[in-house]
């Protein structure tokens, strides 16, 4: 469990490091979400060794480490929460998989894998209903995570013929309406991101943690909300290649703001 948590640790003070922020901070507040979620899993039971239980768990130690080592709490708990959630909460779900984090021999995406170990073909198309997309959202790991963080919230409620967006999302409701015209052409790896940047909006709405990170208002708060989310699903799910469409609406962010995400 310590080499697994310094493991957890070195990555993202190297990710904190690359993105201007301090290596120390993010090392120590990786390594107690790590320790803490696993701590939480190895003496709760029943009940309260749940997916949720282990994020609050995690996202608490991440914080406080972060603090006592003089960062930002709620920046810790951010890191904390995600990693007790991506390579705890996952791993458990099937123990034969490799954690979320790792890149598998072949380099696929993060999110390619996580899509085959749930049945699907990646870069098939996908069928073009609530019903299909709601079972992804619940089936595959990396998207059912996002439901947890926000409370269980997230349904796939319709689709609209809209060519602007890909989706939208009713955060007081938890509704989901995907844009039929982008999924007519999409892979499964597309809806995978879409549903994920539409969750993430719900997380956002309705978990503190993550709410205290935008610290902006108005319109700048939105910007910096789907800047926070471009940066996390090029991160993450697409093992910072920035492709989807991510590196786009980052660099137009960048343009606009200044803010970094290299």
């Amino acid at each position: 469990m310590l080499a697994q948590a310094g493991a957890h640790a070195v990555a993202q003070g190297v990710l904190s490091l690359m993105q201007g922020n301090n290596f120390g901070q993010a090392f120590i507040a990786r390594a107690l979400g790590s320790l803490g979620a696993s701590a939480f899993g190895a003496i709760a039971k029943g009940v309260a060794n749940s997916a949720i239980g282990q994020i609050t768990f995690g996202a608490l130690a991440g914080g406080a480490g972060s603090a006592l080592s003089g960062g930002n709490f709620w920046q810790g708990a951010l890191i904390g929460g995600t990693v007790a959630g991506l390579n705890h909460v996952m791993h458990q779900m099937d123990t034969s998989n490799k954690l979320v984090t790792e890149l598998d021999s072949q380099g696929k995406y993060i999110l390619e894998s996580q899509l085959e170990q749930a049945g699907y073909d990646p870069w098939a198309k996908p069928v073009a209903t609530k019903e299909y997309a709601q079972t992804m959202m619940e089936k595959v790991a990396i998207l059912k995570n996002q439901r947890d963080l926000a409370g269980g919230r997230g349904k796939i409620a319709g689709f609209t013929n809209a060519d602007s967006y890909h989706g939208a999302t009713n955060v007081k409701t938890g509704d989901i309406y995907l844009a039929r015209n982008s999924l007519s052409t999409a892979s499964n790896m597309s809806l995978g991101t879409v549903i994920f940047h539409e969750l993430k909006h719900l997380v956002f709405y309705w978990n503190p943690g993550f709410q205290k990170l935008l610290k902006y208002s108005g319109q700048k708060r939105s910007d910096y909300e789907h800047f926070l989310i471009h940066k996390e699903i090029g991160t993450v799910l697409l093992n910072s290649r920035f492709t989807f469409g991510t590196g786009d609406a980052l660099k137009s962010l960048n343009q606009k703001y200044g803010w970094q995400y290299k």
